[in-house]
């Protein structure tokens, strides 16, 4: 049957929604209750990317669908996967019986409502969009939920993401990246390293935890933003006094270096 893996529809299946602090929370609570989770080296986490989430499925007869996250006005949800060829190489060589979770996103201007302005387009007005290499949408891989005709529903998160890097090493296309999932004090180095040059986050999740469409619980996952950016408290105790004056008025050339 179309869309059936492992008899269970993954095309219309219900994404597992991730928990995100409530705006109620201080910053210092938002901080214990991550950093309590990432210590506890029972969660994992990998980089968010600021993108559209788009669910891949090659069904066990090999027909190839793409599909975002919200439905049409009839209920329906929509196959996208023409308006991205360029990825076709990928999907090419996945085995019959396939389901991704990733986000398309574009590297130069990592925005959703980057992502939106193509795939929200017409098939045709979309790859007109993409047709420069710089513009083209880059798909990132964070979770695999069926391989070569098995569900991956119930497997536990930790064995689901170690199977993403068996993936990366099997398939090498330029515009697909892979998550790469940290633990412990290397999760919360790589969180710093992510915030410090201005990414969106991370994603943590339970390890033991299986997949829950549908759900979002505090108990299997957590976002983690700016909020538990790592600070040092310090005092000014000198400064070196100015080598000119700014007016406010720009020179006349300006020197472009």
């Amino acid at each position: 049957m179309k869309n059936y893996i492992d008899g269970i529809d993954f095309f219309n299946l219900e994404i597992q929604r991730y928990f995100a602090p409530s705006t109620s929370w201080s910053e210092e609570k938002k901080k214990e209750n991550a950093m309590s989770k990432i210590f506890s080296g029972e969660w994992y986490g990998a980089r968010k990317r600021d993108g559209a989430l788009y669910v891949f499925v090659k069904d066990e007869d090999g027909n190839c669908y793409l599909r975002g996250r919200s439905k049409s006005v009839s209920g329906e949800f929509l196959d996208k996967i023409d308006l991205v060829p360029h990825l076709q190489q990928l999907w090419d060589e996945l085995p019959n019986g396939t389901c991704l979770l990733g986000e398309l996103y574009l590297p130069r201007n990592e925005q959703a409502k980057t992502t939106t302005s193509i795939m929200n387009c017409l098939t045709e007005k979309a790859i007109a969009r993409q047709k420069k290499e710089e513009d083209k949408l880059h798909y990132y891989v964070f979770d695999i939920l069926a391989d070569e005709g098995e569900s991956f529903i119930n497997m536990k998160a930790i064995d689901r993401f170690l199977r993403i890097e068996d993936y990366s090493k099997k398939y090498d296309c330029p515009y697909v990246e892979w998550a790469i999932y940290y633990n412990g004090k290397e999760l919360w180095n790589e969180l710093q390293n992510i915030l410090a040059e201005g990414g969106e986050g991370m994603v943590i999740t339970y390890g033991e935890a299986p997949y829950q469409p549908g759900k979002r619980s505090a108990k299997v996952s957590l976002k983690v933003k700016k909020e538990i950016k790592e600070t040092i408290d310090c005092v000014i105790i000198g400064a070196n006094p100015p080598t000119k004056v700014d007016t406010g008025k720009e020179p006349e050339t300006w020197p472009f270096w």
